[in-house]
């Protein structure tokens, strides 16, 4: 462990500034990067592979010292930065002076096309807090997997690992190719959501195996799903509402399917 705190302009706290800031740099190393407390406490628990752990010079306290001690025994190796050095790799106005950098928690791409539980579309999805507030909901509603298009935010985005609470950890996530491949390859029926025309949660059958399709926050679904997928489901509405946030959404039609599956047995 290097004892001396690395400075700003530190070669690794550079490598560390660019696995949060860019998708292609994580992608490329095949990591994941998480920080604050309580989401390395989740990293930790979950058994995730640790590549590296990152502590700020001032990271002291009696939990703090019980966490750097799990850490240490976990991680293959330990860096302390400068409070300076700390700042610049945090995405947040306050940071909690740890972090992690991980290898992606491992799954079958074969198990998780097969699970009968419901599976999570992401089309184009763009804010890693949406992805986060999905993959909670997903976990909880007893989901089985979600699925980014190519264009989505990556699921090692730091916000989204964060917003997730640790779910993103325990779901397993995969990127697919394209619309036609999942089309084939999942063997189940996909629906998708429509502002009006659609059939109500309650009226589909979503105890048995189904696809969710999930467009882009600001342009909704890309029109090229509507050959593929097998049918649309409108949420109703009260009030003067034109629309809800692709997370609420997501959640709403996730939990309609665990009460079916919970009324029958």
């Amino acid at each position: 462990m290097t004892e001396a705190p690395l400075a700003p302009s530190n070669a690794r706290v550079k490598y560390l500034k660019r696995l949060l800031s860019d998708p292609k740099v994580r992608r490329s190393e095949g990591v994941w990067i998480a920080e604050g407390v309580r989401l390395v406490e989740e990293v930790i628990s979950s058994g995730v592979n640790i590549r590296t752990a990152f502590f700020a010079e001032d990271f002291t306290g009696e939990r703090h010292e019980a966490l750097r001690s799990n850490i240490r025994e976990r991680a293959a190796e330990t860096w302390i930065l400068s409070k300076g050095a700390m700042r610049q790799v945090s995405d947040t106005q306050s940071p909690q002076g740890v972090g992690v950098v991980i290898d992606p928690p491992p799954f079958e791409e074969k198990g998780l096309l097969a699970t009968p539980k419901p599976i999570v579309i992401l089309d184009r999805l763009r804010d890693p807090g949406n992805l986060g507030t999905i993959a909670r909901s997903a976990l909880a509603a007893g989901a089985g997997a979600i699925i980014l298009t190519a264009d989505s935010v990556d699921a090692g985005n730091p916000k989204a690992l964060r917003a997730s609470a640790g779910a993103l950890l325990r779901l397993p996530v995969m990127r697919a190719s394209s619309k036609e491949w999942l089309r084939r390859e999942l063997q189940r029926p996909i629906y998708a959501t429509t502002g009006e025309g659609g059939t109500l949660p309650e009226e589909r059958d979503l105890a048995a195996p189904f696809a969710l399709v999930m467009g882009q926050e600001a342009s909704g679904l890309d029109p090229a799903w509507e050959a593929l997928v097998d049918g649309f489901i409108t949420i109703p509405m009260e009030g003067e509402v034109e629309s809800l946030n692709v997370a609420t959404a997501t959640g709403v039609i996730l939990f309609e399917a665990a009460r079916q599956r919970r009324s029958r047995g």
